[in-house]
């Protein structure tokens, strides 16, 4: 999935100055109100690029090691292991009734 411009803005600032207030990244990433910048904050843990802060801070949230790279200007690309064939079972072990 690609990073809207402002979702990148967002890192990027996150990574700079890692204690941002929502005002403060609302100002920084030209974003019109603290709702969306608090929308897209929601979007990005959702989508693992940023953890969230704790109850008890008043500044927001850290990039994961997935936001770091991204707010760098990589993209993260996924993928899935080939899935493993199951073992034979063993005759032996098997539990009779």
């Amino acid at each position: 999935m690609t990073l809207a411009a402002r979702d990148k803005a967002i890192l990027a600032h996150l990574w700079k100055q890692s204690g941002a207030s929502i005002r403060e990244m609302m100002a920084a990433c030209d974003i019109p109100s603290t709702s969306l910048v608090t929308w897209r904050l929601r979007r990005l843990n959702h989508l693992g690029y940023i953890k969230p802060r704790p109850p008890w801070s008043e500044r927001t949230h850290r990039l994961t090691p997935a936001g770091l790279l991204a707010a760098q200007g990589f993209e993260m690309i996924f993928w899935e292991p080939a899935a493993a064939t199951p073992l034979p079972m063993d005759p032996a072990l098997e539990v009779l009734p």
